[in-house]
């Protein structure tokens, strides 16, 4: 009898192993060997300089990267769509990514589309050190997508071969001095792409500080193409930006 209830203890802690296992398994989001269910889940876990990889196209909700965090994303040419539970500040979850100042956040090798889904206004809010190193950025088939990438602080480094895709009359993305909100330090977008950045570019602030626009809101285009209209607005007297 002893030892048959050993043999049956055995079995039992070998499947509880395995289920263990094929549950690591099932995730689409790797990091450092392990697999989560979620983007958001493995964001979480992420450490200084860590990978966190895509392993086949899917779609999820939003992500939302807290202050001080250090990471990339490759999407390994896999394509992820936010199709429901976006982010955001209390009361404003509008959002598919927010990323928050004081961290690094790099996406590459792949597409971020914004589905169908009736709260998605932004498909990246950006506060970070942001870059898109040949990614594909679609919000074409989004009606409520207003903004592609909307950068409100920190910095925006479109290099390689990335595409932003906006729907038509609205915008691939912006720069926008905020410093009545505390974002006195400014914003910075540099594009450097051999890709196309299609629909309108704003730039402009919230009118609290505009003698310092030209100084602190900073878009530098380096190369690329850009089909839109740039418009520009909360300036100061002298109508002076930081467009180059």
């Amino acid at each position: 009898m002893k030892k048959l209830l050993a043999m049956l203890l055995a079995a039992a802690m070998t499947i509880g192993t395995a289920s263990v296992a094929l549950a690591d398994d099932t995730g689409l989001f790797e990091l450092n060997g392990t697999r989560y269910d979620t983007l958001q889940e493995a964001v979480n876990k992420a450490g200084e300089g860590d990978t966190i990889k895509l392993l086949e196209t899917t779609d999820g909700s939003g992500v939302k990267v807290e202050s001080g965090k250090n990471f990339t994303i490759d999407f390994g040419g896999n394509t992820y769509t936010i199709t429901g539970g976006t982010v955001g500040s209390s009361g404003t979850e509008t959002n598919g990514f927010q990323l928050l100042r004081g961290s690094n956040v790099t996406m590459r090798n792949g597409t971020v589309m914004a589905g169908n889904y009736e709260k998605l206004k932004i498909l990246i809010q950006n506060y970070s050190d942001l870059t898109l190193e040949n990614v594909t950025l679609d919000a074409r088939n989004d009606p409520q997508c207003q903004y592609v990438v909307s950068n409100n602080f920190g910095s925006l480094n479109v290099i390689g071969n990335t595409s932003i895709y906006a729907r038509a009359g609205e915008k691939a993305f912006d720069v926008y001095y905020w410093p009545s909100n505390g974002y006195g330090d400014g914003v910075t977008v540099t594009i450097d792409t051999t890709g196309e950045i299609v629909g309108d570019v704003e730039y402009g602030s919230d009118g609290s500080g505009t003698a310092n626009v030209a100084e602190k809101a900073k878009l530098k285009v380096e190369n690329g193409k850009i089909d839109g209209a740039i418009s520009t607005y909360g300036l100061g007297t002298d109508n002076k930006t930081g467009i180059n």
